[in-house]
């Protein structure tokens, strides 16, 4: 794990540049997984929140958190640089979502997994809910995250 000195969690809002979030996913997703440009960049970055992760001076993970509803956000565009996997940036990337979902007071986390990550989004309490589908060609399930009423924490 990343030690925690190096680490900055950045909340992007919609004034921020989004250049370095969106210079992670090309990499991660377009370069790596040859998912079409045109399907990551979907044209709804301007209406969600964003968290970057820093290390040091270098953006090294993003995600994206879209209202859907007035009880329900979804995480999407997870992602984080091949050099930096199983340090722990994922962790604080949904760690990150989990927090800013309580701080508003959100019923319910929603996210699209690939089938390679399930079992990280179930560490978090995520289960998956309907059958599998494709989604840019790769194989995902969807995913959610229900809040405890009684105490607005995420369970």
């Amino acid at each position: 794990m990343t030690s925690p000195e190096n680490i900055k969690v950045v909340h992007l809002r919609q004034n921020d540049s989004l250049k370095d979030a969106i210079e992670i996913r090309r990499q991660v997703f377009v370069v790596g997984m040859d998912i079409p440009e045109h399907i990551e960049r979907d044209g709804l970055d301007s209406i969600a929140d964003h968290f970057l992760i820093m290390r040091g001076q270098d953006p090294v993970g993003t995600v994206r958190l879209r209202r859907i509803d007035k009880c329900t956000l979804k995480l999407e565009r997870c992602a984080v640089l091949s050099n930096f996997h199983r340090q722990g940036i994922g962790t604080l990337l949904v760690r990150s979502c989990i927090a800013f979902a309580n701080k508003f007071a959100i019923s319910n986390i929603v996210l699209n997994s690939q089938m390679s990550a399930v079992k990280f989004y179930e560490t978090f309490g995520f289960t998956s809910v309907g059958d599998t589908f494709i989604e840019a060609d790769i194989e995902h399930v969807k995913m959610i995250l229900v809040c405890n009423k009684t105490t607005n924490k995420i369970s």
